[in-house]
């Protein structure tokens, strides 16, 4: 009786929902430039580099990269969304939302 207990706790706990926001790229791609990959070019970009900060909790950290890649491409819904998340889990709340509303005016439909 205790195993199928165990069991049924196990099945409840993977059919909950993902986390708010994808480990990859936000795309279902898993993050990061295939081409970088096969043309030996192992830089990551801004955008990835703040991901990792985000999984370490270093938000201060990420800020700055989430950052650098909107300066960069000030067209990355995806950046802009990462920058609120982070500029959120900071406590900079209204940058976030600023962040946020950036995200959305370049891409409404996006979901995360």
């Amino acid at each position: 009786m205790e195993k199928l207990r165990i069991i049924t706790v196990l099945l409840i706990a993977l059919s909950l929902p993902a986390p708010a926001f994808p480990v990859g790229g936000g795309d279902g791609s898993g993050g990061g430039d295939p081409a970088a990959s096969i043309y030996g070019n192992s830089a990551p970009s801004a955008y990835d580099e703040g991901r990792k900060l985000v999984r370490l909790g270093n938000w201060k950290g990420a800020i700055a990269q989430f950052q650098k890649a909107v300066a960069g491409d000030s067209k990355d819904h995806k950046a802009y969304n990462m920058l609120g998340y982070s500029l959120r889990q900071a406590g900079r709340y209204e940058e976030a939302i600023g962040a946020y509303n950036r995200s959305l005016s370049l891409k409404p439909d996006f979901a995360e």
